[in-house]
């Protein structure tokens, strides 16, 4: 189902027609993966040396599948809202999107107050011509929203971290001399969905009936769309030693699951991530696409690059990226619930486990590089052959102009012969804008040559 029923209809309807036929197919499989590791009760406030505060009493939560849906689409519903006016930087939506978040950790039981009494982060964020506020008026303050749920075992002073950035891009990126009108971006999959899904994960872990092992700090950053200011920002001022920061989970953009695919990227950071991913999506069974050696260009890059394992949780690029169509019409909520259960089930796992992540510095181009070039297609996930298989075209994308087709079959690039996603990708980031490469796409029995002139990444429209 999709996200566009109001709060009150979806309280109100029924757990039969609450959730769509391709959700009950797993519903017990996911409940029991969340009963597993949640509890719906409350535990007392347990002292953390390491804060020099106690964690607060979080109020009981209800778990169940129909519950979490409901949560979750609720919170998109409203950060995906032309209320928020595209949560670009220097907005008051953005502002009101930041108060929002903060509420939700305060009530999923989370410590909302800093080591030192501060509520959040704050920082101020660089001004551009397509900012909504005037130059005459003096820029607010952008904040990193953070929630701390502090663990208790042997390793409380470590700390896994869980982020999202809640920032959008308001009204577009405009240059010089752009008439068009102006139409909000809500930024429904980029990325209320990544922080709904943080919230929810809050909400599950903060009613766990026994505290984790190790420190849990959640972070919905700001800035990401202004070239990752709130994570660099954090890295600077980091609330818990770097040191003692054993692991990074991002989620960008995770509202289209489609055939249960989930890619992972970055999975090789960590020695044992992969196994663990493994086994705790062993009770929800999505169909894990890992992308080890390529971190990617989000808020978890400035954590490898200090060292730390991340990894990045995403559904894939689509044609309503940046653009003014990216609402909430198009999210899968109930895939965003799966990922919530996916995610809790990693957190318990990598913040209970004896032993630390161990880190692997892979090559630092993959994040450099990431959006070096802009092709234009998302991969097709459901296939498992030769080749790098194209899902769906881009419009007016270079892929496009080119004349590739939804389904079309990659099969070289530059004369080489191509494996699969990675194999095309890291070809792709070999090259620079304005580049001429040249494929071998299978069509049904005919392979035919195409050339395609790559490009810059495209700003909204």
């Amino acid at each position: 189902m999709s996200c566009h029923l109001s709060a009150a209809t979806r309280c109100s309807c029924s757990y039969s027609s609450f959730v769509s036929w391709c959700v009950l197919r797993r519903v017990f499989a996911i409940v029991v993966a969340g009963f597993l590791a949640v509890s719906p009760g409350l535990h007392a406030a347990q002292p953390n040396a390491t804060l020099g505060l106690d964690v607060p009493v979080p109020c009981e939560k209800d778990v169940t599948l129909a519950a979490s849906l409901a949560r979750v689409s609720a919170d998109v519903a409203y950060l995906a809202s032309d209320e928020l006016m595209g949560r670009g930087i220097d907005s008051e939506g953005l502002a009101e999107a930041a108060d929002y978040v903060q509420r939700q950790f305060k009530e999923a039981g989370l410590i909302t107050k800093l080591p030192g009494g501060a509520p959040s982060q704050t920082f101020t964020a660089p001004r551009k011509s397509s900012d909504s506020m005037s130059k005459d008026t003096p820029p607010r303050s952008e904040r990193n929203v953070l929630g701390i749920l502090p663990g208790k075992g042997p390793h409380k002073d470590e700390v896994v971290i869980l982020g999202a950035h809640y920032d959008h891009i308001g009204f577009g990126r405009r240059g010089p001399g752009d008439d068009r009108p102006r139409e909000v971006h809500n930024g429904a999959d980029d990325n209320a969905s990544g922080t709904a899904v943080l919230m929810e994960v809050a909400r599950r872990l903060g009613a766990r009936k026994e505290p984790l092992d190790r420190t849990v700090l959640f972070i919905a950053f700001t800035g990401e769309e202004r070239g990752l200011l709130g994570s660099r920002h954090y890295i600077k001022n980091p609330v818990f030693s770097l040191e003692k920061t054993v692991a990074m989970l991002n989620f960008d953009m995770v509202g289209r699951l489609r055939g249960d695919s989930l890619m992972i990227n970055g999975t090789a950071t960590g020695k044992e991530l992969s196994d663990l991913l493994d086994e705790a999506n062993s009770e929800i069974d999505l169909k894990l696409f890992k992308n080890p050696k390529n971190v990617g260009p989000s808020d978890q890059a400035p954590f490898f690059l200090v060292h730390i394992p991340a990894i990045h949780f995403f559904t894939g690029f689509h044609d309503c990226y940046h653009r003014p169509t990216d609402d909430v019409e198009t999210l899968n909520c109930e895939g965003m619930v799966e990922i919530s259960a996916l995610v809790e089930r990693l957190t318990v796992k990598v913040a209970d486990r004896e032993e630390r992540l161990t880190f692997v510095n892979i090559a630092p181009t993959a994040v450099q590089r990431a959006r070096s070039v802009f092709f234009g297609s998302s991969v097709d996930f459901g296939y498992q052959g030769q080749g790098y298989r194209i899902g769906r075209v881009l419009p007016e994308s270079p892929a496009a102009k080119a004349g590739l087709k939804d389904g079309d079959l990659i099969v070289s690039l530059d004369g080489k012969k191509v494996e699969g996603m990675r194999d095309f990708v890291a070809r792709l980031q070999a090259h620079k804008p304005g580049d001429q490469v040249r494929i071998e796409v299978r069509r049904g029995e005919t392979t035919v040559p195409v050339e395609v002139q790559l490009a810059k990444w495209p700003e909204s429209k």
